[in-house]
């Protein structure tokens, strides 16, 4: 879904960021299509998380909404 959202809107992966909170779907998916991850953690403690929990991993993890802006700014000086 990452890679017909990206080629239906035009824009390239790497001026977008993913905000989720499944390593899976939401980072892996991502990263599949080299779009910035930020893993938001307050309710991931979930199976399929903890699964993949050191084998996927995330540019950024935000233990809160409040914390993202941060990812986010840390993520866009990364790619400049």
């Amino acid at each position: 879904i990452f890679g017909y959202v990206l080629q239906q809107w035009g824009i390239p992966p790497a001026e977008l960021a993913m905000v989720g909170d499944t390593l899976g779907e939401d980072i892996l998916g991502a990263q599949r299509v080299d779009i910035h991850q930020v893993w938001i953690t307050p309710e991931a403690d979930t199976p399929a998380n903890r699964s993949l929990a050191g084998v996927v991993i995330p540019e950024c993890e935000a233990g809160s909404l409040a914390e993202v802006a941060g990812c986010l700014a840390r993520l866009d000086g990364a790619s400049a």
